[in-house]
């Protein structure tokens, strides 16, 4: 299976490709899992990819393959449940500005939101780097 940049991982959809949405859909997907008792599997989920595992798994998982705005519902016995990582909670001077993946395993682009924050890679838990301008 491809696993890096752009190397397709099965028809239709890269490694890459899977690597963008699982970041940019992390917050949700963590508060699904949390409300339907499902925190400590996504979490394992996570400390997979963050070490190297393939994102295109972890996507199918809990996004599904054919809709990418509904993941499968999951359940575990009450109280399984964990507390999300912390995001980064200090604030950043307001400008623009192109970040890119901390790590540069994908392609995901972000800018400042409306606050002036810089974007955190969700995949990763770390501040997006800034790209060239």
């Amino acid at each position: 299976m491809g696993h890096r940049g752009g190397r397709v991982a099965e028809p239709g959809r890269t490694e890459d490709e899977a690597l963008v949405a699982w970041c940019e859909r992390l917050p949700a997907i963590r508060a699904e899992a949390v409300a339907a008792g499902a925190a400590a599997r996504l979490e394992r989920d996570i400390a997979r990819v963050r070490g190297g595992g393939a994102a295109l798994v972890a996507y199918r998982k809990w996004l599904g393959d054919a809709d990418p705005d509904q993941w499968r519902a999951w359940s575990e016995p009450s109280g399984a449940a964990m507390p999300g990582l912390p995001g980064l909670s200090r604030s950043a001077p307001a400008g623009t500005g192109d970040y890119r993946c901390p790590r540069s395993r994908c392609t995901r682009r972000a800018g400042r939101d409306d606050a002036g924050h810089p974007p955190v890679c969700a995949a990763f838990d770390q501040p997006m780097t800034p790209g060239p301008r």
